[in-house]
């Protein structure tokens, strides 16, 4: 009987209102979800705790990549998505593009934009190979770095690629043949990298 008395009103609502007024219900739910979301992971510590340590890991290994993260952390890809998400929507990180992956910096670090780019290509082994015997022995042809590296030249050629994209490189020819050699600013900004980085501050996890 009590439940006649609620729903006898309802049997006279035309279905075009009944519509209207299903999406108003169906709407305000969804609203009262994300907000129940949002206020739960405000109020919870260990949310905020583990943003904390992910931002303190990347302050103290710059240039990982979400996998490298992952696999330090032993975190789930999905949990580690969500937090890397609000610390750079709170801009306490920084992704970097290298390659194909994002690398992940501190914010804040007071490093040039070229310091930047370099940290992700110093995590590589090969890439830092190939960087330092540039470094070490410039104006080299694609034939002397794979010579030198003990690569083919199609691989040589893929990270010479990598480097340029990044505007690391710069290359003349000398008896019609192509050679390479670090950029100045490249050279400068990977002297001083190894200065100790400006401690960022901890992340806002509001």
């Amino acid at each position: 009987m009590l439940l006649r008395i609620i729903t006898y009103p309802m049997a006279y609502i035309p279905p075009s209102a009944a519509k209207i007024l299903s999406l108003l219900y169906l709407s305000s739910g969804l609203g009262l979800l994300v907000l129940y979301r949002r206020t739960t992971n405000r109020k919870n510590p260990d949310a905020a705790s583990r943003r904390e340590q992910i931002h303190t890991y990347i302050s103290d290994h710059p240039g990982k990549t979400k996998q490298e993260l992952a696999d330090a952390l032993t975190l789930p890809r999905s949990s580690l998505n969500y937090h890397l998400n609000r610390l750079l929507e709170t801009q306490n990180i920084l992704a970097i593009r290298y390659g194909k992956q994002l690398h992940y910096l501190p914010a804040n670090t007071g490093l040039t934009d070229n310091q930047k780019n370099l940290l992700p290509l110093l995590t590589k082994e090969k890439d830092h190979l190939l960087f330092q015997t540039l470094l070490n022995h410039p104006a080299l042809t694609r034939n002397e770095i794979a010579a030198e590296l003990n690569l083919s030249r199609t691989t040589t050629i893929w990270y010479l690629q990598k480097l340029n994209r990044h505007h690391l490189l710069t290359t003349h020819k000398h008896d019609r043949t192509l050679r390479y050699s670090l950029t100045p600013e490249t050279i400068t900004a990977y002297q001083n990298i190894t200065q100790p980085l400006t401690p960022p501050p901890g992340p806002n996890t509001a």
